[in-house]
């Protein structure tokens, strides 16, 4: 919703009125089918509904270069300069690129290991992302066979995203090392 107010502006400072209306509708329907639920279960069966619609459009504008472009210098100069908690905005950011990836980009790898009884499974409850990175990078690092390892990783709803997004890009960093050791030791 962050990011929805964000795009509405930018786009009536560029003359965008039907964007910022379409945006400005998809806000209220989001807000009214949340209305005033504050657990899972106090919420309205169409809500999945809504919050995909909204995903679908911010998705859209994302790939839209003058939406692109005019985000990152709102972002940047309203939340980061303004913020002296640096934490606060990488914790956001990781938040919204999160839910801007499609769904299928939101599952994670190998699921199949969250219950397989031969692997080490840890749980570790946290609100912070780079608290629990570093728990779970320095134990992998530093275990005979990281690859027997499995994280559970439970948090606050506020920090959901980020802490997807930061261990999918942590996976993707790794995968992408991965490869070009590969390549590297081919030739």
């Amino acid at each position: 919703m962050i990011m929805a107010r964000v795009y509405m502006s930018i786009a009536t400072m560029k003359n965008k009125t039907q964007l910022a209306h379409e945006l400005q509708s998809q806000l209220k329907e989001s807000q009214r089918a949340l209305g005033d639920a504050t657990a899972d279960a106090d919420l309205n069966h169409s809500v999945a509904e809504k919050i995909k619609a909204m995903g679908q459009l911010l998705s859209k504008l994302k790939n839209s270069y003058m939406i692109l472009e005019e985000t990152e210098h709102v972002f940047e100069s309203n939340r980061c300069q303004n913020n002296p908690k640096r934490y606060h905005c990488l914790s956001l950011r990781l938040t919204i690129d999160y839910y801007l990836l499609p769904l299928e980009k939101r599952v994670f790898p190998r699921r199949e290991n969250l219950e397989n009884p031969d692997l080490y499974h840890y749980a570790l409850f946290s609100d912070n992302v780079l608290a629990a990175s570093v728990v779970v990078n320095s134990t992998i690092k530093n275990a005979k066979e990281p690859e027997k390892h499995v994280f559970h990783l439970v948090s606050d709803k506020l920090n959901f995203g980020a802490m997807n997004m930061w261990f999918y890009l942590i996976h993707l960093a790794r995968l992408q090392s991965m490869w070009k050791m590969s390549t590297n030791s081919n030739g």
